[in-house]
């Protein structure tokens, strides 16, 4: 299990640049599709490699299907929680002149007072950060199911 909560720290702390990179920096184009995108594609491969790591500390290299599911929900454990406070610190630091006029461009000027009252409320910014990392979670449990499975099949 230690190679799990290494995995699920350097997972963590990749994920946790990239969400921030993100949230924080101005990027458009594929470069701001690829920075998006980085978290969810580091998280799935935290994943794999923290029970695939298991997997070859096992005796005979043989993943019995438990040690598979634990190996992995450590790991997604881990990164969830800390990508849930990068996730919070980003949507802290996001700079509301920069989204207002981003929503003015595409025709949503109607809604900037609404999305300016949310700035000022840390309760509406906590509902959100929780919003976006359940689904984060349950997406983990099926790459763990998935890689569990695949991975505990015997050579033959």
């Amino acid at each position: 299990m230690k190679s799990s909560i290494t995995t699920g720290l350097i997972g963590a702390a990749l994920v946790a640049a990239f969400q921030l990179t993100t949230m924080i920096g101005n990027f458009t184009g594929s470069i701001g599709g690829l920075l998006f995108y980085a978290p969810m594609l580091i998280y799935f491969a935290s994943i794999y490699f923290s029970i695939k790591r298991t997997k070859n500390e096992q005796p005979d290299q043989i993943l019995p299907f438990k040690t598979g599911l634990k190996a992995g929900g450590i790991t997604a454990l881990i990164i969830c929680i800390v990508w849930g406070i990068a996730f919070f610190i980003g949507l802290t630091h996001q700079d509301p002149y920069m989204i207002a006029s981003y929503m003015k461009a595409n025709n949503q000027a109607g809604d900037i007072p609404k999305m300016l009252e949310t700035f000022s409320d840390r309760q509406i910014m906590f509902d959100r950060t929780k919003f976006w990392a359940m689904p984060n979670f349950l997406l983990g449990f099926l790459i763990i199911v998935g890689s569990t499975v695949v991975l505990a099949r015997r050579k033959r």
